[in-house]
């Protein structure tokens, strides 16, 4: 699991990075989901 929480980290930091990425946020959201995780919406 915790290969897993630092690839969750990852593609956050990449979505911090790159915010008007919209495949990078679905695939980030995909991962959150299929990972049974309902946090880490940026509230945009």
């Amino acid at each position: 699991m915790e290969a897993e929480r630092s690839l969750l980290e990852s593609m956050r930091k990449a979505v911090e990075a790159m915010p008007d990425d919209v495949p990078l946020r679905v695939h980030l959201a995909t991962m959150l989901f299929d990972a049974g995780l309902r946090e880490g919406g940026s509230g945009r």
